[in-house]
């Protein structure tokens, strides 16, 4: 007998929307997650003085339709939107920081940008297209460190189509806002369905299937059974668990690459740093590929920042950098934690990998979501959950209606 009608994989905002969806539908939805609480990307660490900030994402906008949707489906809705305040993107280089704009060639931008309405994404990296948009000179120097601290890696050779996407505004909420006690809350919110049961701290070590169709879904200390299955993992675990049950995808998935990011954050006292207010702060070459602050959300006293790590550098490295960086000793930080996340690293030709993803899932019992299809934010990856909720749902009720004597369901 099966433990649940679906299991879900990773708990995350692809997984957690997948599994309210589909518990919202009435099916009895299993949620296995690795960490100590689901969240994934969407972290948000909270002090024992009730200060928060985002380790993981920090924004969502009034262009995320389909996420305002299910946030107004939460107890609080829109009520429990914060909306960001204004605070500038500085620059780090050379250990000075400067103005994002004060490095710009003005000239080069205003002479290139009017080329930005005849350009066209599709088979372009981000370089290539938007090398085009600033100037090239504008690209190295300053374009593409920033486009670098989007996804912590980077980007110059993702797909154009992947980032920055023109999306409808909705004019009833802020611009660009978070949620009370962080975007975490999305996450907790939406796995606190009475369908929904959430098993963290477990890590899946395998997917096969029995005798009778079921998935089972193994982890160190048990097994549960399912009659769906949807991974929302990172690319090179969901090709890992997909080996047994379906290697055509597996090996399709497997062709993404990954990085792993890792994160330190720090809460310190207002006063005890002469840091400007800024949004972000993005070096051109240092130990982390950009530090996220809580100053958009200010507190009357403390000041949390991310610190989005470079590759291969030590922790003991990355916390001197840290320290020189805020000017604050260690011994006088009040806080300091850390997460580390798997993040793909799309190239192109991703498109055509997609195709064959969904192509190879087209009717079956399995469902794939994350934030490694159509783009990382986080509305792609709810527009994603939410296509692969409606085939999940349409398909459980499929199997579940009641067979006539031919063999077909009643009323067809």
């Amino acid at each position: 007998m099966a433990d649940a009608d679906l299991i879900v994989v990773g708990g995350g905002i692809s997984g957690a929307s997948l599994a309210y969806l589909c518990a919202k539908a009435g099916l009895s939805v299993t949620v296995l997650d690795s960490n100590k609480k689901m969240g994934g990307c969407l972290w948000t660490h909270k002090s024992k003085a009730g200060y928060w900030h985002e380790l993981g994402a920090h924004t969502c906008y009034a262009s995320y339709g389909e996420t305002l949707k299910l946030i107004e489906e939460l107890p609080d809705g829109l009520k429990s939107l914060v909306a960001r305040q204004k605070a500038p993107m500085k620059l780090v280089e050379g250990g000075q920081i400067k103005s994002l704009f004060s490095q710009i060639n003005i000239p080069s931008l205003l002479f290139n940008a009017v080329k930005l309405p005849f350009l066209n994404r599709d088979g372009k990296t981000v370089r290539q297209f938007w090398g085009q948009v600033v100037g090239a000179n504008n690209w190295e120097r300053v374009f593409s460190p920033v486009f670098a601290a989007v996804p912590s890696q980077p980007a110059d050779d993702f797909p154009a189509s992947m980032l920055f996407k023109s999306r409808k505004k909705r004019k009833d909420v802020p611009r660009s806002f978070t949620i009370e006690n962080g975007l975490q809350a999305l996450v907790l919110g939406l796995t606190n369905h009475p369908n929904i049961n959430c098993i963290t701290s477990t890590t899946v070590k395998s997917v096969t299937k029995d005798a009778a169709g079921n998935y089972v879904v193994a982890t160190g200390e048990s097994s549960f059974v399912s009659r769906l299955l949807a991974l929302a993992v990172a690319p090179d675990s969901a090709a890992n668990l997909l080996a047994d049950v379906n290697p055509k995808l597996s090996k399709a998935i497997g062709c993404i690459e990954t990085c792993k990011v890792e994160t330190i954050g720090v809460v310190i006292n207002s006063e005890s740093t002469q840091l400007p207010n800024a949004a972000f702060f993005i070096p051109t070459n240092d130990s982390f590929r950009s530090c996220v602050t809580r100053d958009v959300y200010p507190h009357e006293k403390y000041r949390g920042f991310a610190f989005h790590l470079s590759p291969k550098v030590g922790d003991s490295d990355a916390i001197a950098r840290i320290e020189e960086f805020l000017g604050v000793p260690r011994d006088k930080w009040l806080d300091v934690n850390r997460h580390q996340v798997v993040l793909p690293s799309p190239k192109l030709g991703h498109a055509e990998i997609v195709k064959i993803v969904d192509q190879l899932i087209a009717g079956s019992t399995i469902a794939i979501t994350g934030n490694w299809f159509a783009g990382l934010a986080i509305e792609d990856c709810v527009q994603r959950s939410q296509s692969q909720a409606d085939n999940l749902v349409n398909l459980f009720n499929e199997m579940s209606a009641p067979q006539n004597q031919s063999g077909s369901t009643d009323g067809k």
